[in-house]
Parts: structure tokens; C-alpha cells; sequence
């Protein structure tokens, strides 16, 4: 029973790792090229939803070292 919570732990801790890594190479001209996918006559969901996260990501960041 106490190796389920500790295995648990380690579970989430491992989840809010690979959350962190997975954008921690974003650049914003990076960002802003990839903007452009907003211009297309068809827009695609998951990429229109996964530009907006990192978008978003930025600018939490940026408002953490402000604050």
C-alpha cells in the first residue's frame, strides 16, 4: 500500500516534468512563424489548439518573471 502512494507521487512528478519539457525550447519568432497557419482557408484543430497552449505558455512565463 505505501509503494502504490509513493509510485503515485513519482507518477505525478514525472507527469509535470514531461509538461515542462515539452516546451521548453520555444522560441517566440518560432511562434510567430507558425501564426501563419491562422491565414488558411481550412484550419486544423489540433495545430490551431497547439499554438494557442504554447502561446499561452509564453506568456505565463513571462508574466511569472514580472510578478
Amino acid at each position: 500500500m505505501i509503494k502504490a502512494k509513493v509510485s503515485r507521487a513519482n507518477q505525478e512528478a514525472d507527469d509535470a516534468s514531461e509538461y515542462r519539457d515539452a516546451f521548453t525550447n520555444l522560441s517566440k519568432s518560432d511562434l510567430v512563424q507558425k501564426s501563419k497557419i491562422f491565414n488558411e482557408k481550412k484550419l486544423k484543430d489540433s495545430e490551431c489548439t497547439d499554438l494557442l497552449n504554447k502561446i499561452i505558455y509564453l506568456l505565463n512565463q513571462v508574466s511569472d518573471a514580472i510578478f
